[in-house]
């Protein structure tokens, strides 16, 4: 790491602590955060070729190189410089798949709904995906619920991506219907979108399985529903497009059943049916919350 990376480093945690508010010193802690020199994931974690030749954050800060910054790795939705939570992630093996690709140059928050004894229970990986992200640096965090993200102060505005692949509540579908699951995505896509840094190319991230009952969420219409102060109606979000979901550009990624790896074996469940033919939606700040975040215009001086 170079001194002029460290010295920024240094002044992004130095201006952390200077917060007007408790959110707002708590956001700048965590964009310091995502600046500042991390270790080196483990053996089985980055390799050269995987993280197509991107720029590190704290590589592009020294430099003053925006646009190196900004440099996508090839085929994906996540790039260099993002800030990503990680919301429902089962074992981890997500997570440790955007490590792969992205390295040091992006910073990870893997978020899941079970308590940490539960999760190892359900997930042998489980263990060894929450070393391999913690000793890179990145963080994980246990009993998050997804409804209830911008409860967490450090979340507020605080993200360039948010990311919910395969969300179910688990069971049969007769047990957890189509309404069910609507109302648990239009909280989500509420609450996300609060947590959203409020820039044109922030993004909420939704994967769901082709065919029924998951075309009947009609996800894209709920973030029309997804306002976020009581009281005001505006949504927050747009749906901006849908794309192919392609597992293989994530490896090490292994799609997990809600109920856990011996509820999946027992009744003989694979996960090629889930992830073939999948599409992730992906929402925008809608013009609605971007005018709103721009605040009045200043007053010009006397």
């Amino acid at each position: 790491m170079g001194r002029n990376a460290k010295l920024q480093a240094r002044k992004q945690a130095a201006e952390a602590g200077e917060g007007n508010s408790r959110s707002g010193g708590v956001k700048k802690k965590l964009k310091a955060k995502a600046l500042a020199p991390r270790p080196p994931p483990p053996a089985d974690g980055v390799a050269a070729a995987d993280a197509g030749g991107v720029t590190s954050v704290a590589a592009a800060a020294a430099t003053g190189d925006d646009a190196a910054a900004s440099v996508p790795p090839a085929g994906g939705l996540y790039v260099a410089g993002d800030v990503i939570l990680l919301v429902g992630e089962g074992d981890l093996s997500f997570a440790c798949a955007l490590l792969r690709r992205l390295g040091a140059s992006a910073y990870l928050i893997a978020t899941v709904f079970d308590s940490e004894k539960a999760l190892r229970q359900k997930y042998p990986a489980a263990a060894g995906n929450a070393r391999r992200l913690l000793s890179a640096g990145m963080q994980v965090i246990y009993e998050v619920d997804c409804r209830e993200l911008h409860e967490r102060t450090e979340f507020i505005g605080a993200f360039t991506k948010i990311v919910f692949n395969f969300p179910h509540l688990g069971g049969d579908v007769e047990e957890a219907g189509v309404e069910e699951h609507r109302a648990l995505l239009g909280a989500f896509l509420a609450s996300a979108g609060r947590c959203l840094e409020p820039l044109p190319a922030a993004e909420v991230h939704i994967t769901l399985k082709s065919g029924e009952p998951y075309a009947s969420w009609r996800v894209e219409q709920l973030a029309k529903q997804a306002s976020g102060a009581e009281g005001d109606a505006s949504p927050l979000l747009r749906c901006d497009r849908q794309v192919p979901f392609e597992a293989s550009k994530y490896r090490g990624y292994s799609h997990r059943r809600t109920r856990g790896d011996a509820y999946a074996q027992a009744r003989g469940l694979g996960e090629e049916n889930v992830v073939s033919g999948a599409r992730t939606y992906v929402f925008r700040p809608s013009r609605e919350a971007l005018s709103g975040a721009r605040g009045p215009p200043e007053e010009e001086a006397l």
